[in-house]
Order: structure tokens, then sequence, then C-alpha cells
């Protein structure tokens, strides 16, 4: 999964992806709140930010990286991917242009933002 954005357009991704067999959902380019792992990466620094005390150097610093991670329940992954489709409808569905989604206390918020191009 990406965020649409250019780079990830290069023909030898596009060559790749079509061996492998892998298609994408469209969804607007640079919306990282709409890409389920960005949440993830949110929920990795926060907690590893709450540590007490905290990491310093690189290798507790990754340590804290794979604690952190197998501490996620994988249904709160699978969770986040599985309402993939229902952010995208949302996003299709604003009016005023292009949409933004973000989860907030298990709700989807709608706002409108001006396009961005990466």
């Amino acid at each position: 999964m990406d965020d649409n954005c250019r780079a990830h357009r290069a023909n030898l991704v596009e060559d790749f992806l079509f061996e492998e067999g892998i298609v994408r959902m469209k969804w607007p380019a640079c919306s990282p709140d709409m890409n389920p792992i960005q949440h993830v990466w949110d929920a990795l620094g926060r907690q590893i930010a709450g540590r007490k005390p905290p990491p310093e150097t690189l290798q507790e610093q990754e340590r804290a990286l794979l604690e952190e991670w197998d501490r996620i329940r994988h249904l709160v992954i699978n969770s986040l991917i599985d309402f993939m489709p229902q952010r995208l409808q949302v996003v299709i569905g604003v009016e005023f242009g292009r949409g933004r989604c973000q989860l907030k206390d298990r709700q989807l918020v709608v706002a409108q933002i001006d396009e961005v191009r990466c």
C-alpha cells in the first residue's frame, strides 16, 4: 500500500505490481490519513515517546520499536485495512472537491481540503 504519489507510479513499480498480481485501490494522492499503516506508525511513535525512561541509543530505539510492534493486536491492523472501502466512499461522496478522512473516537470525520500534489 502506498500514498499514490507519482514516485510510487514509476514504470518499474507498476511493472513489479503487475507481475506480482497486486491491484491498487484508488484514492487521492498525498492522503496519508487514508493509508492504514500511517495510523500504525503514529501509534508506535506515541508508545515509544511515552516510555520512561525514553530510549536513547539507536539500539534501544530499535528494541522499543520491536516490542511495541509485537504489542499491536492484529485485529487493530486488520480493522484499519477492512475499513478502507468505507473511507474511500466517504471521500468520493464529498461534494466540495477532494476530501480528507480522519478517525476520531472511532468515527470518520471528513473535511474539505485543497488539492495537493506530490
